[in-house]
């Protein structure tokens, strides 16, 4: 197993939620996929989406990088000047899945903005284009306010004197694949599939899966190893459903669907073997593994389980 692969295993044994959106928006395509999908038509065909460029640089600081993913692309506005005027922009990403109100959220915001504005008069640029977008997937509705002034509970009065901007925002809640405004979104089926699952990841209700399953198996996703292993594993990291649970729910929608298993057993496995047997073992309980299945996949004695398990 080679460096990369250890780096993506441990990103999803300790942040499922973040690593499965960071996969999902990994690539050039899915990115200019989702802008023609939540950008605003005015504001879509002054963008540039031919060439998008990945800043991979994190700007969160340690506080909130544990619970929210940030992403920016860089692009420019289309314009009818030379290349020396083009007006560059960032898209900057948050990835939110907390169901509490934080209004530290509008403060990572503006955070960002400040840091490139900061960098922009040090190297003497004119102050680039910034556009927030905000992508929500979380088990409440979204009640922070999408315009940073509103967060002030003041009048409009003295609201025109404080500082303020707006973002985008996406909410996983409000997708309905059928609708005309997200026919630009389904035109990549495995970001739709992804995007649906994190949708429904949730969701107390199994048979809200069994209907992602069944588009996986409609649009031939199936047959992709990779990603139904990681939508496999999202799954199983991140919900209270057991193995027997899965399993028949992928026996029911997927032909040979429990064939699927021993493949995810293995990647299992290896988790264990680069991050350490007792963080895998205590995630596997917890989603309902009995001790039994745990030694089989995880490759420990029923004893050494039950130490880490303090079970006496």
């Amino acid at each position: 197993m080679d460096k990369k692969e250890n780096n993506l295993n441990r990103a999803y044994i300790k942040n499922p939620h973040d690593s499965y959106f960071m996969d999902a928006f990994a690539n050039k395509k899915s990115i200019s996929t989702f802008l023609n999908t939540v950008l605003p038509p005015k504001v879509l065909k002054q963008i540039d989406l031919s060439n998008i460029e990945f800043d991979l640089k994190s700007y969160l600081n340690e506080k909130l990088s544990k619970r929210i993913s940030d992403l920016v692309v860089k692009t420019a506005i289309k314009t009818d000047t030379t290349k020396e005027k083009i007006v560059e922009i960032d898209i900057y990403f948050l990835f939110e899945h907390k169901s509490y109100k934080d209004n530290s959220i509008l403060l990572q915001l503006m955070r960002y903005q400040f840091l490139m504005w900061q960098k922009d008069e040090v190297d003497k640029k004119p102050l680039r284009v910034i556009i927030p977008i905000v992508f929500y997937h979380g088990k409440t509705g979204w009640n922070i306010p999408t315009s940073f002034v509103d967060q002030f509970e003041v009048s409009e009065d003295i609201k025109k004197y404080l500082l303020n901007f707006s973002y985008l925002l996406f909410d996983t809640k409000n997708l309905n694949i059928e609708e005309e405004k997200y026919q630009a979104l389904t035109k990549n089926i495995k970001l739709t599939a992804q995007i649906l699952l994190m949708k429904n990841i949730f969701a107390k209700n199994i048979e809200k899966l069994e209907d992602v399953l069944k588009f996986w198996y409609k649009n031939g996703l199936v047959q992709d190893k990779d990603f139904l292993e990681k939508s496999l594993t999202y799954i199983m990291f991140t919900n209270d459903y057991s193995q027997d649970e899965i399993i028949e729910l992928l026996e029911k929608n997927i032909e040979e669907g429990g064939e699927v298993m021993p493949s995810l057993g293995q990647r299992l496995l290896d988790k264990g073997r680069t991050e350490g047997k007792k963080e895998v073992v205590l995630k596997m309980f917890k989603k309902g593994y009995k001790i039994d299945e745990i030694s089989d996949i995880i490759g420990l004695s029923k004893n050494e389980i039950e130490v880490i398990l303090n079970i006496n």
